[in-house]
């Protein structure tokens, strides 16, 4: 069941966005169906900084509606606030280090792979390391996939990567023929 692709490709890029916004969500939903109380653990003095150690005070079959509408919040967040920043990071860098002309077939894959790890772990990976050994867990790929995307992408000729591909490569040198095999399909299918 693991393996479906709603879960492997709709449902696990959401995880990180999940753990971060369902508390602020089960509060927002509380305050909508409670006629504007608001359950607001804030105001209390409490052994957790940031997240609260005892759960938002729903029904149990509310779970249900906190979790699908945290991910859709994360759905919302993921479609508009990480283009907006890619866009403002990309004017940023531009702006300091000038405009970069480099299409995605003038990139080295093994460089901007060990870039991409460095960038994401701190480690720079041998080709012949296995993805525990580069600190890249299954947590890791969605974020891996997205920047070696956008890396290898170009206006006219996007490559697509997906995690179960990553996830099926055992190192980082298989990782390497994974994106090889993308580009090419890119050009071939002209996708």
């Amino acid at each position: 069941m693991l393996r479906w692709d709603f879960l492997a490709e709709t449902l696990a890029p959401h995880s990180y966005n999940c753990f971060l916004f369902h508390q602020m969500v089960a509060q927002w939903y509380y305050a909508a169906t409670r006629n504007g109380h608001w359950w607001n653990w804030w105001r209390y003095r409490k052994t957790m900084y940031w997240f609260s150690p005892s759960p938002c005070p729903v029904e149990w079959y509310e779970y249900i509606y906190v979790v699908g509408l945290t991910v859709a919040f994360s759905c919302l967040a993921n479609a508009t606030m990480e283009p907006l920043m890619s866009a403002i990071m990309s004017f940023f860098k531009d702006l300091m280090f000038g405009a970069s002309e480099s299409e995605g077939d003038d990139i080295n894959l093994e460089e901007a792979l060990i870039s991409a790890i460095e960038d994401m772990t701190g480690l720079a990976p041998e080709l012949d390391w296995s993805l525990d050994q580069c600190g890249l867990s299954s947590v890791g790929l969605p974020q891996l996939a997205s920047r070696l995307k956008k890396m290898l992408s170009s206006k006219t000729e996007p490559v697509a990567i997906s995690v179960v591909a990553l996830a099926a490569a055992r190192t980082v040198g298989d990782i390497v023929q994974v994106l090889e095999d993308a580009r090419s399909l890119a050009e071939a299918a002209g996708v």
